[in-house]
Order: C-alpha cells, then structure tokens, then sequence
C-alpha cells in the first residue's frame, strides 16, 4: 500500500498476545497487541518498523498519548485477493462511511486522518479478511478517544 492523502496504512501478516483489558474491555495497561485482536475503540502507537506489513502494535490505554484509535472494524468478501485497488476503494466507501458516527463530525471537516490495515495476499491465505479503520491526528499523539470527541 501507498501513502497518500488518507493514509492507506499498513497491512497486516501473522499474530501476537493482548495487552491487559479493564472489564469494559478496555486497555488498561500497554502490552503487545495483535491486529488481528483489534476492538473497536483500542488505541495504539505505530510500530518503528520500515516495513508496511506489521503483525502486533503498543496497545496503549487511550487515557494517554497515543498515535491511533480504531473506530470501525468490517471484513471483505471471501474469494480471491482483491488487490490493493478493491481493499482501498472498499477503505474509502466504510471507513469514512463509519467515521461520521464514530468522531461525531464528518471526515471531510474532521482534523483527524484515516489509517487503515488490511490484509495482505499472505494473510489473506490464511483467512484473514478484517480491515481496521483506525484514525490519527497529523505531527500530534491524541489524549483520549476520539470517539464523540466532533475533532
């Protein structure tokens, strides 16, 4: 996947442990976090790695500075890899189909950024079919969830 003007972030490949969850569900401490164990509303910082394919992220309470929050989760149709133009083109249509509701203002107004994983062709072999739309404020951690937050 490419960078662009929302960004089309990373895809993802293999599995890692859940960090500790208050009984809300809720990260309450940080700890290692599978994309693949992702909930709506998890917060987490984005990996130092060079690669565009990542497996686990920091899942960090979002009570402190954080880089994402994941606002939507939804899978893509069984079939063959649809490539990286369906998977974006599919990001455009639910993502910010689902940002309004999450965020509380539009994404076209909003001053935060989409950032989606998505499957890549390996994980998608392995079953993998789940996206998560995850947003970001641009040269900025966000304090907080976004969720209402109408930035």
């Amino acid at each position: 996947m490419t960078v662009g003007a929302i960004l089309l972030g990373l895809m993802v490949s293999a599995c890692a442990s859940e960090p500790a969850r208050n009984e809300a569900g809720q990260i309450e401490e940080e700890g290692e976090l599978s994309v693949f164990n992702f909930r709506v509303g998890d917060c987490f910082d984005v990996p130092s790695t060079t690669s565009d394919e990542v497996s686990d992220v920091a899942g960090v309470p979002c009570s402190g500075p954080h880089d994402n929050e994941v606002f939507h989760l939804y899978d893509l149709p069984d079939g063959s890899f649809p490539g990286g133009a369906a998977i974006d083109a599919s990001v455009e249509t639910e993502c910010l189909a689902a940002f309004e509701d999450y965020v509380g203002i539009s994404y076209q107004i909003s001053e935060l950024f989409l950032f989606p994983l998505t499957p890549t062709e390996a994980s998608w072999a392995q079953s993998d079919r789940e996206v998560a739309c995850a947003l970001y404020a641009e040269g900025e951690q966000l304090t907080g969830s976004m969720k209402g937050s109408s930035r």
